[in-house]
């Protein structure tokens, strides 16, 4: 009896040394399996945007408005990335006086603004019955709205046949928004910069086109009402709105 229980505790031992030993060949089997090859490891790494620039900005003050001083303005964004767009793409204006003290602040947002594209805005501002004496523009894109695109996914609108007629009171610019893309646009942002004879921003006027066909084009007006600055040259800009 005492030979067979040594028997079988031998035979215990030697499984269990033997399972030892061929757990150890599994282990070291998946851990030379979970090594790349020499060479074949590639690392992935995403572009981070570069923030929006402001490449033009102007304004003026309006004291003949009910309730003014307001502030009209104008400015041109462009995006540097090559690869990433946004989405809302913000400028904010902020309106000091003269001792450095903010009496106004406000908020343009766009819609989107595509890899290398450069969009424009003209609009107004309220000083809150004060009077500015500096105006600033800065840029900013929210970090959740950057996003990935292609920029040979949209070709910039042109404008053609842009005039000017004033009535003394109003102010209007016409012409035509022609869409190059392939794609149809629900509506049209239209921005019309007014410049001096140097060269210079100095205010501008937004309206909208709507139901731009693909390959296609359409008339559009933007008007000032009022007073506008004395300006020697004018030109447009357009981008999707929705």
């Amino acid at each position: 009896m005492k030979k067979m229980f040594w028997v079988f505790a031998y035979l215990v031992v030697f499984v269990f040394i033997a399972g030892c030993g061929s757990s150890t060949n599994s282990d070291s089997s998946s851990t030379s399996t979970a090594q790349p090859a020499s060479g074949s490891a590639s690392v992935v790494t995403q572009e981070l945007p570069k923030a929006l620039k402001l490449m033009e900005s102007g304004y003026a003050i309006d004291q003949s408005s009910y309730g003014g001083p307001y502030v009209h303005y104008a400015f041109i964004l462009q995006n540097p990335n090559a690869s990433i767009g946004a989405e809302f793409p913000t400028v904010r204006i902020t309106m000091r006086d003269a001792s450095g003290q903010v009496i106004g602040t406000s908020e343009q947002t766009m819609m989107r603004i595509f890899p290398n594209e450069t969009i424009a805005w003209g609009g107004q501002a309220d000083a809150n019955g004060k009077q500015p004496a500096t105006v600033e523009f800065a840029p900013y894109v929210s970090d959740r709205n950057w996003q990935n695109a292609n920029a040979a996914n949209f070709k910039a609108f042109q404008i053609a046949g842009l005039i000017v007629s004033d009535s003394g009171y109003i102010t209007k610019w016409t012409g035509e928004l022609v869409n190059p893309n392939s794609q149809s646009f629900e509506q049209v942002a239209v921005s019309v910069l007014l410049r001096d004879a140097n060269g210079k921003l100095v205010v501008g006027y937004s309206g909208f086109a709507s139901h731009v066909p693909s390959n296609g084009s359409v008339p559009f007006e933007v008007s000032a009402l009022g007073e506008v600055p004395q300006y020697s040259k004018f030109e447009a800009y357009a981008t999707p709105w929705v």
